[in-house]
């Protein structure tokens, strides 16, 4: 295959690339497609003008084969976000936004689309970790309590703004559980953190009584 693909002609080389890109492309199988464009691409940079015919058809070429992949690492994420199965969506929405955002202008209406399959994504794994939170609390697993919460936090900050009240309210959540264990300044160090982006009367006497107890 080797030989056959690099015959001294550089324009017939690149050309049969080009071809076997295309081949994969239309067979579904688009990391292939983009291998051998790419391929063809480095042959033609070496060998052509920017002008020519075939560099032209080669930048064409691997433009639909990422247009293809990304539209199908969009569908993947979409269908496991249908089924609830947000952590597997994130990775395929991310994927999708990456090839987006190296293809195409920072304004192009298709990225808002992205931005708002991700966020639905983000927050969808976050409401999840913060009820496996709320449900090992209640069973008294303080530990497993606080791991699912620091995750539900990290999340947040990831797709919210700094005074979202649902990053508040992890915060919240993580002071009160190092008070149940008795980690007094882990506590304060979470529950200032809350009480300097909400006026809410619960968190600030929860800091207080905290306070008191260093």
């Amino acid at each position: 295959l080797n030989r056959l693909l690099m015959p001294n002609d550089s324009i017939t080389s690149s050309m049969i690339l080009n071809n076997i890109g295309h081949v994969y492309n239309e067979l579904g199988n688009y990391l292939q497609s983009i291998k051998y464009h790419r391929k063809a691409f480095r042959i033609q940079k070496k060998f052509s003008t920017k002008n020519d015919i075939e560099f032209a058809t080669t930048f064409n070429n691997l433009g639909v084969a990422y247009s293809c992949l990304r539209d199908t690492f969009n569908n993947i994420g979409e269908i496991y976000l249908s089924n609830g199965h947000s952590y597997e969506a994130r990775i395929n929405l991310e994927k999708a936004l990456e090839i987006r955002l190296k293809s195409l202008p920072t304004d192009h209406p298709t990225l808002s689309a992205s931005y708002s399959n991700l966020d639905c994504a983000y927050d969808r794994m976050a409401t999840t970790y913060n009820n496996m939170a709320e449900c090992y609390s209640e069973l008294d697993d303080l530990a497993l309590a606080l791991f699912y919460h620091k995750k539900t936090l990290k999340i947040r900050l990831k797709s919210l703004s700094n005074d979202h009240p649902d990053i508040i309210n992890s915060y919240s959540n993580i002071g009160s559980l190092y008070t149940d264990e008795q980690k007094y300044k882990l506590a304060l160090k979470y529950l200032k953190k809350a009480i300097s982006k909400s006026s809410s009367a619960t968190i600030t006497k929860n800091y207080w009584l905290v306070y008191v107890l260093t």
